[in-house]
Parts: structure tokens; sequence; C-alpha cells
């Protein structure tokens, strides 16, 4: 029973990696999207460089950080947004519009879970872009910071847990839409998305450290993770923020997204119907 449950497991990889390989092709395929994507990606980095001054004229003495630091911080919250994305980007990726197109017919007729099976389907691919990031980023840091190799992977062992973190809110916010169609897409498009993650991915969480009520509200969202430990960690071999992490409320979110998620889903696997 063990090896016929990892049989299945690499089954779901071979098929997400499938996919991939074929969203990338894609995304590199159409030259005249692709070429210009690569150019708004080199203009924003200016602009990120420019914000990242401002922000350390500003805000650096407060918190403590250096302009090398604001810079990190966009890069590590790009790079968690961007493989988190990997499972949910593009209109495909939305739950909504699987059940409104009626292409979860498809998985019911394969065998395996379907829950893996949407989680793991192709959609828009941004390693390309990321990977453009890194070409720019990293020879920046590399020459006006001063990083201990040890911190860097430790950071972005933290910095993958954030982004499976940010998975499952996503997917909890998502899985609404098994109750009201609309919902979901709401909830991850209009209040997630374009609301609470632009409005706060520019701010370190630790401007709002005075007002506490606040402050562990913010901790709910994976970002607020990126600027009070993954950061710290990387910058100044700070292993003591990871003692100031709130893990009732951390722990207490994950419990009640993983539950919240399993239920939407199994509620709306037995009720489904074909929309329309």
């Amino acid at each position: 029973m063990r090896r016929l449950g990892r049989c299945f497991m690499v089954n779901y990889f071979r098929f997400w990696f499938e996919g991939m390989k074929i969203s990338f092709k894609q995304a590199v395929e159409y030259r005249a999207n692709f070429f210009s994507a690569v150019l708004l990606d080199i203009v924003f980095f200016f602009v990120t460089i420019f914000s990242a001054y401002i922000f350390n004229s500003i805000f650096g003495e407060s918190i403590g950080w250096r302009f090398v630091d604001f810079v990190l911080f966009i890069f590590v919250l790009n790079f968690m947004f961007d493989i988190s994305g990997i499972f949910w980007y593009g209109s495909e990726g939305r739950l909504k519009n699987q059940i409104k197109s009626g292409k979860l017919n498809s998985y019911f007729s394969k065998p395996g879970n379907k829950f893996l099976m949407f989680l793991l389907k192709s959609r828009m691919n941004p390693i390309v872009f990321f990977i453009f990031d890194v070409c720019l980023y990293i020879p920046f840091l590399g020459y006006f910071g001063d990083f201990e190799v040890f911190n860097i992977l430790c950071g972005v062992l933290i910095l993958v847990l954030l982004a499976i973190f940010n998975v499952l809110l996503v997917y909890f916010l998502m899985s609404f839409s098994w109750i009201f169609i609309e919902f979901g897409s709401f909830l991850v498009d209009t209040f997630y998305w374009n609301n609470i993650q632009e409005s706060l991915r520019v701010y370190p969480f630790q401007l709002f450290e005075r007002r506490k009520v606040l402050y562990w509200i913010f901790s709910v969202l994976p970002m607020f993770y990126v600027s009070t430990v993954v950061v710290p960690i990387i910058s100044f071999g700070d292993f003591n923020v990871l003692w100031n992490v709130n893990y009732w409320i951390l722990f207490g979110t994950v419990f009640v997204m993983v539950c919240g998620t399993l239920f939407n889903w199994r509620y709306g696997l037995k009720n489904y119907e074909a929309f329309g």
C-alpha cells in the first residue's frame, strides 16, 4: 500500500512537471509578449531601486534597515509570490472559471485526488521572469550587501515555507467558490491581491509594531514574515526574530485554513454540477 501511494504521488508530480515544461515553452514562444515582459521587468527593477532609496531615507533609521535591505525585501517578496504563483496564477487557475466552464468534469473521469489534480494543473509559468529577476537583483545585492551563505540558506528555506503558506491562503480563499461561485474569486483577486497585497507589500511590517492589535492581525499574512523574519535573518543573521513570532496565531491560522479548505472542497465535490 505504501509503495502504491508513493507511485500515485510520483504520477501527480510527473503531471505537474509536464505542465510546467509546456507552460515554460509557451512563455518563451510568443516573442513579442516575452520581450515586452522582460523590458517591463527591467523598468520595474530600476523603479524598485529608486523606491528602496526613498523608503530607506524615510524609514531606514527607525527600523534599523539599510538601503540594500529594502532592495532585498522587495526581491524576496517577489520571489515568494512568484514561487507560490506557480499554483494559482492566470485565469485558468481560478476555481470559479473551472466550475463555470465545466472543465472540472475531466477530473471526475480520471483516477486520483481531485484537489491535487487542480493544484498541480498547468498554469501561467512565472519561472522565466523569476530567472530575469535573479539576473538583475543577485549581482546588485552581492555588490552592495554582505550576506553570509548560512543566513541565505536559512532565509531561503523559510521563504519556501512562506510560499507554501501563501498557496494555502489563496486556496482557502478560492475554495469559497464552492459555496458561492463568485465569492472565492472576489476574495482572491479583489480582497487579497488588489487590496491587501498591493497596499501593504511595499511596507516593512516593523512600521506597525507599536500598534499591537494591527500588528498581530497582519501576522496572518505570509508576506508579514518576509520583512519580520526573512530579511533580518539574511541581512543581519538575527535568528532571535524567530522567538518573536506568535506561533499561536500562525499555527491557528494554518489550522483554520486547512480545515476550511478541506470542508469547502468536500462540500463542493459532493454537490458539483457543471455550471450551465
